[in-house]
């Protein structure tokens, strides 16, 4: 199962998916978290903190990863602390994410910049972790990835194009680690 969190793509990731037959059993969701109130709202984090580490940047980028991560385990574990009943529990859960610039340069990073990533856990392993009393996905560091994936890159091309390349690239990085 699949989370973006999208900021230069702009949803073309989540579009791509949701092209397939059958996404609704593959795609967890999406969030288009372009602006730094977005971001910080979608993360639950100051837009000052966000601001100082820079809208476009590695931090960024994983914090938008974990917080995927986050949501999605938050939807399986009960207000309990057990795990829900649902068959649709997947074995895996990959949360992918896109920063960059597309149009003119934003704050010291040029036209083109583009940091993509992609994390992954094995859902078993944390919700073992997780499946307590008084454990919650927000409260306990997401430990156990399996895959922790983050890129930056200069792509050339119109805003059009650098925006299909970064889809592009992690469209590519999913199938890479899909079993």
């Amino acid at each position: 199962m699949v989370g973006t969190s999208e900021s230069v793509t702009g949803g073309e990731i989540a579009s791509s998916l949701t092209k397939v037959k059958g996404c609704s059993s593959v795609l967890f969701g999406s969030q288009v978290v372009y602006s730094p109130m977005a971001k910080a709202a979608f993360c639950n984090q100051p837009t000052k903190r966000i601001l100082e580490v820079g809208t476009v940047s590695r931090e960024i980028m994983d914090i938008l990863l974990d917080c995927m991560g986050r949501r999605f385990f938050n939807q399986i574990i009960a207000d309990d602390g057990y795990l829900r009943e649902t068959s649709q529990i997947p074995s895996i859960f990959i949360s992918v994410g896109t920063v960059g610039v597309a149009g003119k340069k934003v704050e010291d990073k040029e036209t083109g910049f583009v940091i993509t990533g992609l994390r992954s856990w094995d859902v078993a392993r944390v919700r073992d972790a997780l499946t307590q009393p008084a454990k919650a996905p927000n409260s306990t560091p997401l430990l156990d990835q399996d895959h922790d994936i983050i890129k930056a890159r200069s792509l050339d091309g119109t805003r059009r194009e650098i925006i299909l390349q970064a889809t592009s690239l992690v469209l590519d990085m999913i199938l890479n680690v899909v079993p």
